[in-house]
């Protein structure tokens, strides 16, 4: 939300994920019930109930991974204000030797005798810093120039008093440098210097162990004050710099071990695998990183293969089902043609034919040659009954012949010719059955009852049941039958 002081864009993370708040206690963080949950050190954490959180601990969300830290906003200052020849973040690294092969000195007389030191521990340049590329960094050159040689002239400027500044706290304890004897001016200087040449070196430890043996003698010499300080700050960038080295090595033991989990599982899975079984085959490397990239694709392929595997399933479900259908069809179409309609299974045949049924080769094959024989047989019958159609007409039994042709229409509905002949048998038996009942009404109107009826049952027995003087008939007769 926008509310929110920190945001973060990603698909993984709630609108309201986590709160840090800080109590007198510590710092605290609380998953506010999101869907993805929070983790703390690899840990997930209980949604609503506050959770301690220290510097350095891992915060992660899915693959999105934060460290919590607390730092002094100060520290940036402190690094800033540091003369650039006396400290340098790359002494956190491990140096080479000022002096090529140079013993270790030791505090004691006449120590430093045959040594070549430089004139002051200030203008000591370590030899691993990096070559000033001159040409491309002129301000930054200039800049480096100038600082060393205002401190130099501070830190070598001539002091009021040659008594050393002495430490408010041992005041009246401690002695000042000519105070000593000759001795222990000697083990002062060759201390120094040797805490000089330690921290060139990058050892701040022993920097600093040199120091706290001559402060414990006297409470300053020349600047072993200033000295003391860059050693305690370089012994922290490098405590922080092997803190760094040792989490860097957790997380690359922790990569070899997941890869080798993530191996082992490739080999023993077989390609039926189902998710579960994959996940029960990660439970190791899910407990180091259950978030991890090899982890989270291993675990996809198995899901997009179980995804395949059902959509095959689903697709072969539906042909078996198709395959079925077309099998129905068939049979449906091969029973018409047994009821002997003919023109009938020769539709259902056709349309099985146009259908796209898998796996139907056979059947199509069966159908194409049905569609043939049935074709045959019903020309023959067809031609039969027209045949026949023709036959009765020329013998003016136009009755049976129009019968005829409606047979003929029967087995093939569409026939023209068997259409046209049957209306044409039609018509002339109309003609017929017309000069008849005009013959029975003039004979009813004569009188003759009697001659009339015989014509109208003429008509009824030799007329089309469904033709207009069919109906004629029935009616007159149903007329003289009722008195």
């Amino acid at each position: 939300e926008s509310n929110c002081e920190i945001q973060i864009e990603s698909p993984h993370i709630s609108r309201r994920h986590f709160e840090l708040v800080r109590t007198q206690e510590g710092f605290f963080i609380t998953d506010l019930g999101s869907s993805n949950g929070t983790y703390i050190n690899g840990g997930r954490i209980t949604p609503h109930e506050p959770t301690r959180v220290e510097s350095g601990d891992e915060i992660r969300v899915m693959n999105i991974e934060m460290r919590f830290e607390i730092r002094d906003t100060q520290f940036a200052n402190h690094l800033d204000n540091l003369p650039v020849p006396m400290f340098d973040p790359i002494l956190a690294m491990p140096p080479q030797p000022y002096w090529n092969d140079a013993p270790v000195l030791m505090p004691g007389a006449d120590a430093h005798a045959n040594q070549d030191y430089p004139e002051h521990w200030t203008k000591l340049r370590p030899k691993h810093l990096k070559k000033v590329n001159w040409k491309k960094n002129k301000v930054r050159i200039a800049l480096l120039v100038l600082v060393p040689i205002l401190l130099i002239l501070v830190l070598t400027e001539p002091r009021k008093s040659e008594e050393p500044v002495r430490d408010p706290a041992n005041q009246g304890t401690s002695l000042s440098y000519d105070k000593l004897n000759k001795e222990q001016q000697s083990v002062v200087k060759d201390t120094f210097k040797l805490a000089t040449s330690l921290y060139v070196q990058g050892k701040y430890a022993l920097c600093l162990t040199e120091l706290t043996k001559l402060h414990n003698l006297i409470p300053q010499h020349e600047n072993s004050k200033e000295l003391e300080s860059y050693c305690e700050q370089g012994l922290e960038l490098v405590r922080r710099q092997q803190d760094l080295e040792h989490r860097e090595r957790e997380r690359q033991q922790i990569e070899q071990q997941i890869s080798g989990y993530v191996e082992t599982c490739k080999g023993k899975l077989s390609a039926q695998a189902t998710v579960e079984d994959t996940r029960q085959c990660l439970a190791e490397a899910m407990v180091l990183s259950p978030e991890h990239p090899l982890v989270i694709e291993l675990i996809h392929t198995a899901q997009m293969r179980e995804e395949e595997a059902k959509f095959l399933a689903e697709q072969r479900r539906k042909e078996d089902s198709r395959a079925a259908a077309g099998d129905a069809h068939f049979r449906r179409a091969i029973n018409v043609y047994k009821e002997g309609r003919l023109a009938a299974s020769l539709t259902e045949l056709q349309k099985f034919l146009n259908t796209d049924y898998p796996r139907d080769e056979t059947n199509k094959k069966e159908a194409r040659r049905q569609i043939a024989n049935i074709t045959k047989e019903l020309k023959v019958k067809v031609d039969f009954h027209l045949n026949q159609c023709r036959s009765l007409s020329e013998k003016n039994r136009f009755k049976e012949a129009w019968e005829a042709c409606d047979k003929a229409l029967q087995e093939e509905p569409k026939n023209k010719q068997a259409k046209d002949m049957r209306e044409k048998m039609h018509n002339n038996l109309r003609k017929e059955m017309k000069a008849i009942y005009e013959d029975s009404v003039l004979e009813e109107s004569l009188g003759n009852v009697e001659s009339a009826i015989e014509k109208w049952k003429k008509i009824i027995s030799e007329n089309l049941p469904f033709d207009e003087y069919s109906k004629k008939a029935k009616s007159k007769i149903q007329k003289y039958e009722g008195l």
